[in-house]
């Protein structure tokens, strides 16, 4: 990896990639775009409509233009070095475009052979990999033909109809694979070009094929299909962990760090939501539970109630009701008001007083209401009623001093205020449900991102359209 070098889109390091053209690029293992210095091409590359950019050149850092090559793609030039920069995908349409296949200039065979895509090391476990289970192969189809064959019937891929003549009519049928008891959502369909070929292949490959690749999943199971004329290929495979791959090929150090989520990837937050859910219904039910038990046990009496009328231009405004009794335990009080306010407001100031100890809890209340119509509807704003709770107000004998406070223009009004002891709330349970809820919604919605991010470069984006395909 460049230590120098970074990607013009994204910043990421680049990677140096060695063609077997025996030239070397550099590569962003992020975004995928890849530089070319311009006397690596074997193309005269000429781009009309040249226009300033934001980005600069990984190797020299001067200014990126952007220009069109043959109406056909879109490319950034360096203003200085002539170096070009190919997006994703981009240099498939290049050559689509051009109808030349080899676009860089090869250094000949004097140059040497090109080095292995992976370590010696890894390329010796891989192949020994693969020998071990060539071998376990073909040994059990010897010894037990039958048993086989049998499997080979019972592990059947299944047969998914195509759905129509469409590029992609898997985008809209959302069709489902079933093997091996499960079942696997169908992720992308593409059709990949073969461009190059390197090393030995068990089969004909030549420069130009074009196939029909299907993918589902079922974390972390994936199902692919690749069809090619009349051949139809299935292979089955498991996500593994980075740190697993690392250690089966001996690598030294540790892998890069994960960008994005891949297809199969399981999801981490999966595992614990079945528990966590039925942990919040099984106490939530609880909650509900307990506030049943609690509202069936309060008793909700009714100590005083009694009608009053309001006179603004009386002198003596303040009321003092009779003494009543709060009998039992210590309990809350609900203190209820209904006034005839119309078009009005009033501010009460009220007592409630101990009739032996003279201690006073004071609280005020302000009711206010409005209406009338606009335009043909009618509108209304405020309340004629209003409701106060005194919290753990002990037993004994008490009364009321009620004072009412208004504007000059309003004019007289009535209200009725009751009292009742030992009232159940159902607002307690609410707030424990909330404070429930809050864990689980959290958890939901970083498990649901963890999806939102596996399926966004699929055929099934969630809550919109992925990313951009390209051409091929």
């Amino acid at each position: 990896m460049s230590g120098k070098l970074r990607c013009p889109k994204c910043s990421c390091p680049l990677d140096e990639i060695r063609l077997p053209e025996r030239v070397t690029v550099e590569s962003c293992p992020h975004c995928y775009g890849v530089f070319y210095d311009r006397g690596e091409l074997a193309l005269a590359l000429e781009l009309s409509g040249a226009a300033d950019t934001q980005w600069s050149c990984p190797k020299c850092e001067r200014p990126l233009r952007t220009g069109r090559y043959r109406d056909a793609l879109e490319l950034e030039e360096c203003t200085a070095c002539g170096g070009l920069w190919f997006d994703a995908g981009e240099v498939a349409k290049l050559r689509k475009a051009s109808g030349v296949e080899g676009l860089v200039k090869g250094e000949g065979a004097a140059a040497g052979p090109a080095p292995p895509l992976l370590p010696p090391a890894a390329v010796e476990a891989f192949t020994r990999k693969l020998e071990e289970q060539r071998r376990a192969l073909h040994g059990e189809a010897r010894s037990n033909a039958p048993a086989a064959a049998a499997a080979q019937t019972e592990r059947a891929f299944p047969e998914i109809p195509d759905g129509g003549s469409a590029d992609n009519p898997d985008e809209s049928a959302d069709p489902v694979a079933t093997y091996e008891g499960r079942r696997y959502r169908h992720f992308q369909t593409s059709q990949p070009v073969v461009t190059y070929v390197v090393g030995e292949f068990p089969w004909k490959v030549k420069v130009g094929e074009k196939s029909r690749a299907r993918d589902f999943v079922c974390p972390p199971h994936l199902l692919s299909q690749e069809v090619t004329g009349k051949d139809s290929v299935w292979t089955h495979g498991r996500y593994l962990e980075p740190e697993e791959v690392w250690a089966a090929f001996k690598l030294p150090g540790s892998p890069p760090a994960r960008v994005g989520v891949a297809p199969a990837q399981p999801n981490p937050y999966e595992a614990s939501w079945a528990g966590l859910t039925a942990a919040f219904f099984a106490l939530a039910a609880a909650a509900v539970g307990l506030a049943i038990a609690i509202a069936l046990q309060a008793s909700g009496e009714t100590v005083f109630e009694r009608s009053f009328s309001y006179d603004p231009a009386a002198v003596e405004k303040s009321v003092v009701t009779e003494v009543f009794e709060l009998r039992g335990h210590t309990a809350n009080v609900e203190v209820a008001l209904n006034t005839s306010l119309n078009n009005q407001w009033a501010y009460f100031s009220l007592a409630l007083i101990n009739a032996d100890t003279d201690v006073a809890l004071d609280f005020g209340r302000d009711v206010a209401y409005y209406q009338g119509s606009e335009d043909g509807e009618a509108w209304s704003e405020g309340s004629q009623v209003d409701v106060a709770y005194l919290p753990r107000v002990p037993s004994g004998r008490y009364y009321l001093r009620i004072e009412p406070e208004t504007d000059a223009s309003t004019g007289p009004f009535g209200f009725t205020l009751r009292l009742r002891r030992d009232v159940a709330r159902a607002s307690f349970a609410v707030v424990a449900l909330i404070l429930l809820a809050l864990p689980v919604l959290w958890f939901w919605w970083r498990r649901n991102t963890f999806e939102q991010s596996r399926w966004v470069e699929s055929d099934h984006p969630w809550g919109g359209h992925g990313g951009d395909e390209d051409d091929e």
